[in-house]
């Protein structure tokens, strides 16, 4: 008997938990480019406590729809929504930002999932590097959206011209 297994026959709760605690932030993309999986990880990256908060959201506005100098990065422009159809990594670090406004260093792939438009999308911490004194800490952007002071960072499901 082979120690591997054809997944498609796999329990599907099983797999549910595998991917619920795997330590890899990982998060599905539907074609229209809304949040359809997200796992622990995922939430835990980016500071969200449930994955009520981001399924059903765009991804773009969850997952960076500012850039770390509080400059707005429009969703048609982003690399993770460009092309679902194919293989995509970066391979320089781009920036996420988080719930409560810090910016993130990352690196990221993508895979499309079947036929069906879905995209995974898989995240890791790329190594320190620093956006401008000011940047890091959501200040700046909480200053370009025209917030005063701290707050508790962005609102869910938002939309961001998608």
């Amino acid at each position: 008997m082979s120690a591997s297994r054809d997944l498609t026959s796999a329990d599907p709760g099983l797999l549910s938990a595998v991917i619920e605690v795997t330590p890899t932030p990982l998060w599905v993309i539907d074609s229209g480019g809304r949040v359809v999986l997200a796992n622990q990880a995922a939430l835990g990256l980016l500071g969200y406590a449930s994955s009520a908060d981001v399924i059903g959201a765009p991804s773009h506005d969850t997952l960076h729809s500012w850039h770390p100098d509080g400059s707005r990065y429009p969703a048609d422009s982003c690399p993770i929504l460009d092309q679902p159809s194919s293989d995509r990594a970066v391979a320089d670090p781009e920036w996420f930002i988080t719930r409560d406004d810090r910016a993130l260093p990352v690196s990221w792939s993508t895979r499309p999932l079947t036929d069906t438009g879905h995209v995974h999308l898989q995240v890791e911490l790329a190594r320190a590097r620093h956006p401008p004194p000011g940047h890091g800490d959501g200040r700046v952007l909480r200053l370009a959206r025209g917030e005063a002071g701290g707050g508790a960072g962005r609102s869910q499901k938002s939309s961001c011209g998608q």
